[in-house]
């Protein structure tokens, strides 16, 4: 029963660690990414990498980006684009985009009048980025982080799940042993509520 416990576990793993790769059926980032629409140029430049190396995180970059200018008011997205970069690069290695988006839904109020944003089904691409881990180790909490995420965010309009999401973190790490997710979701239902009707 124990086996059978880890091999399911490890099978979650798998469905939140493989970023991108499940095009067709909504599961993955890349079923969220089909759903999102065009892409928006913007979203193309912030993820953009010549370094091959660099194709999974181009492909988790794009719909962290795309899900919030989808289903908005050209305005709203350019407020919650304002200020976003690629991050920043570590020494050595090639430098992969890793989005930071420092506007908060609650920033870009006024500009998101009237725009619900789109929530894919599925797993939602910033449940998606908080959640997944490459140790198999953390196969468990991963599948229990995605879980809790996608609670969180369960049939709300695309602005509501971006606010609820916003300062999320996959927790801290303490000293020795595998890193696992571990989320904070410091957003409160009060803080979201005029984006959450």
């Amino acid at each position: 029963m124990q086996r059978l416990s880890l091999v399911l576990a490890a099978l979650a793993l798998t469905a939140v660690t493989a970023c991108g790769t499940n095009v067709g059926d909504g599961s993955g980032s890349g079923g969220a990414l089909a759903q999102l629409g065009p892409s928006d140029p913007r979203c193309e430049s912030l993820c953009k990498s010549s370094d091959t190396s660099c194709a999974t995180k181009v492909a988790e970059c794009k719909p962290l980006c795309q899900v919030r200018v989808a289903g908005v008011s050209s305005l709203c997205a350019t407020c919650l684009l304002e200020k976003s970069d690629g991050g920043t690069c570590g020494s050595g290695g090639p430098c992969c985009p890793n989005p930071d988006f420092p506007r908060k839904v609650v920033d870009c109020a006024s500009s998101c009048k009237g725009s619900d944003g789109v929530n894919p089904s599925g797993n939602h691409p910033l449940c998606t980025d908080l959640c997944s881990s490459s140790d198999s180790a953390c196969s468990a909490e991963a599948a229990q982080c995605l879980k809790e995420c996608q609670a969180r965010i369960q049939g709300v309009s695309g602005l509501c799940a971006l606010c609820l999401l916003d300062g999320a973190d996959g927790g801290t790490c303490g000293s020795g042993g595998p890193c696992c997710p571990n989320p904070s979701f410091p957003a409160t239902v009060a803080s979201c509520a005029s984006f959450c009707q």
